[in-house]
């Protein structure tokens, strides 16, 4: 961003235009938008230990509107079963083994948030989808007996099984440890400068899974509830709605210092495929005055 906002001043200087405040703006999909937001808030600082780092809005100097478009703002049951189960990508393709998605800290950091109720036992238990002791003893991704047929690739210079497990588990740890870091940075409620918009597209139409089940015999997992959503993520995530699992209110309550959002009656492959989504977004873009002009 400062090199473009350097070549942007270059550019107009050139041009007898002086503008000493120039701006972007910045679309984010999906998981992006979680990089998106962090940035805003926390630019370059690292997020360590359990307390978030203090909100100082260090990435949003430079920045007018952000677009999220299909935000995991409170994460995905998806994500926890992708990383539980692995992942048909296409009917061309075979599954993606748990054991690979697993090495992704991403995807970790999109897991639902514990205070919400939405990973629950037999007795209707809340569980903390960040536990890295329950990943182990329910024997989930890399922590499962299977996991060996794929880390022997993915290690190949390391010649025990046993060593390969602790490695495995050693990667595990640290990533569900820092996936709690940044969700709790990514959860703290703060007021959004005057000069940007935070805005927000999503398709709610799709019932998408809003509960899961552990056998914790087994460790296997069960959609038991589904709630409106786009195929992959709630409505609720996409909002960041803490009426999750409390009394429900009439109006939102989120973290998130919301400047619009736009839901779309369709699924997540027809909301950015649909003429309505390109419509507004290109007049946000390209005719809304910006945010510190209104």
């Amino acid at each position: 961003m400062e090199e473009k906002r350097a070549y942007t001043r270059e550019q107009r200087s050139r041009r007898g235009l002086d503008d000493p405040d120039v701006r972007f703006d910045l679309i984010a999909y999906d998981a992006g938008a979680l990089v998106a937001r962090y940035y805003l808030a926390y630019g370059d600082a690292e997020p360590e230990g359990d307390t978030p780092p203090p909100v100082t809005w260090a990435g949003a100097e430079h920045v007018d509107r952000v677009v999220l478009v299909a935000p995991p703002n409170f994460g995905s049951i998806a994500a926890m079963l992708r990383l539980v189960e692995g992942e048909v990508v296409s009917q061309a393709h075979p599954r993606v083994p748990a054991a690979i998605l697993g090495t992704m800290p991403g995807l970790y950091q999109m897991l639902p948030r514990a205070r919400h109720g939405q990973v629950v036992d037999e007795q209707a238990e809340a569980l903390d989808p960040f536990d890295a002791e329950l990943w182990e003893t329910m024997g989930w991704g890399l922590a499962s007996d299977d996991a060996d047929s794929v880390l022997v690739h993915l290690l190949p210079d390391v010649r025990s099984a046993g060593e390969r497990r602790e490695i495995a588990l050693d990667h595990l740890r640290k990533c569900l440890e820092r996936a709690r870091c940044v969700t709790a940075s990514l959860d703290v409620p703060a007021a959004l400068p005057p000069h940007v918009a935070l805005i927000g597209f999503s398709a709610d139409a799709v019932p998408t899974a809003s509960l899961l089940r552990v056998d914790t015999r087994s460790g296997a997992l069960t959609v038991a509830d589904k709630a409106p959503g786009d195929g992959l993520v709630l409505r609720s995530s996409v909002l960041a709605d803490e009426r999750l699992g409390t009394v429900w209110t009439q109006r939102l309550q989120s973290p998130i210092d919301w400047d619009q959002l736009f839901l779309f009656h369709t699924d997540r492959a027809g909301l950015t495929g649909g003429a309505a989504f390109v419509n507004n977004l290109l007049y946000l873009l390209l005719e809304a005055p910006p945010a510190g002009l209104r």
